[in-house]
């Protein structure tokens, strides 16, 4: 089994609703418990081919600002 490594200040806004910093491989098993719709990405960088991969595989949706990539 997998260890569940939650991100880099990773902190819930409300329920449903959770914020944290950048999406590492070792953080997949955990994001897949809580069974996210969408990933909003504000940094400037796009994201890596494995995450984009993870959020494809689990259906979900990436969203970023208008003009990021």
């Amino acid at each position: 089994m997998a260890a569940l490594v939650p991100p880099d200040a990773y902190g819930i806004v409300e329920p449903g609703v959770y914020r944290s910093n950048v999406l590492q491989p070792s953080n997949f098993a955990f994001i897949a418990t809580l069974q996210l719709r969408k990933v909003l990405i504000l940094s400037p960088e796009m994201p890596t081919r494995a995450v984009a991969a993870f959020l494809e595989e689990n259906r979900i949706e990436l969203v970023t600002r208008p003009g990021m990539f």
